[in-house]
């Protein structure tokens, strides 16, 4: 039947020339046939194979309204004519043709309806998440403020508790080798606040101003204080830094590509900066060692 046949063969046969219809009452000129495809889906190809045979594709009804008004009238013929003559009661008005809207179309409106209130409802939550997002970066950049400050200041604190051990050391010729520190660690805030606090009861005493040369226990003390101190400032160097990472760069893309980075200049680069040659690589194999041994 019709309704079974692919929209190119449909209008193939309706509009043959020599088919038995056209033969009988003429063909049908394909600007006078139209294909409204509001209710199915008519892909690209079926659409240029109908472009080609001049068939009109109409998508909405208000296009297929607007497509018949344009539509001439029929020649009419003879008999049509003769009727014509006949006195006839005025026709009455034809009803006029009413916009329908489908039951999917009325779905399809209230999704987008749906669609435009949930994008509403997601653009406000945005607005009100950043804005709380900024709220909360100003705090934590003046919290940071305020901790670099104090840490500024136990820095003055620490530096001068420094120069003072460095003083009493080269005055008692005592050597001191900060490349032997270590590296900090949770202990050495209490160990720096123990220096601090001996250099100051041992300052008050006298102990270190006397005119003789300190004892061993007392120079090794020294050597022991400087290097807490030094370490304590070590420390407060990376809590800063830290600090100042979490409060100005709040993406944590960006944090994990500050660590990545940092990886790479302290471990990695300088681990493969040290394989100067295929040995240190491991690339040789046992009999290319062996050839190596020979040759030498």
């Amino acid at each position: 039947s019709a309704l079974d046949m692919e929209p190119k063969l449909f209008f193939k046969a309706l509009l043959d020339k020599e088919s038995a219809f056209a033969k009988e009452h003429g063909a049908l000129d394909p600007s006078r046939a139209a294909l409204y495809a509001g209710q199915a889906s008519v892909g690209e190809k079926q659409r240029m194979a109908l472009w080609y045979q001049g068939v009109a594709v109409r998508d909405t009804m208000q296009d297929l309204y607007n497509w018949v008004d344009t539509q001439p009238d029929w020649e009419k013929g003879e008999e049509e004519k003769e009727e014509d003559d006949i006195d006839m009661p005025p026709p009455t008005a034809a009803p006029m043709l009413m916009h329908q809207v489908s039951s999917g179309t009325a779905r399809l409106e209230e999704c987008k309806a749906e669609l435009a209130a949930a994008e509403a409802q997601r653009t406000k939550l945005e607005e009100g998440d950043e804005e709380s997002r900024k709220a909360m970066q100003a705090k934590v950049v003046a919290l940071h403020a305020k901790l670099a400050a104090s840490v500024q200041e136990r820095v003055a604190q620490l530096q001068v508790a420094q120069d003072k051990f460095a003083a009493l050391m080269r005055s008692n010729g005592i050597y001191d080798s900060p490349e032997d520190d270590g590296s900090p660690g949770p202990a050495s805030g209490r160990n720096a606040a123990l220096a601090l606090a001996w250099l100051e009861t041992a300052s008050a005493s006298g102990v270190l101003e006397g005119d003789g040369p300190i004892s061993e226990e007392i120079a090794e003390k020294l050597l022991n204080s400087a290097r807490d101190v030094r370490l304590e400032k070590a420390s407060l160097s990376q809590i800063s830094l830290a600090a100042k990472v979490m409060a100005l760069v709040p993406s944590p893309v960006h944090k994990k590509l500050l660590n990545l980075t940092h990886d790479w200049l302290r471990t990695f680069m300088p681990h493969c900066l040290a394989k100067v040659n295929r040995v240190s690589f491991g690339l040789l194999s046992s009999e290319e060692c062996a050839d190596a041994l020979e040759e030498d």
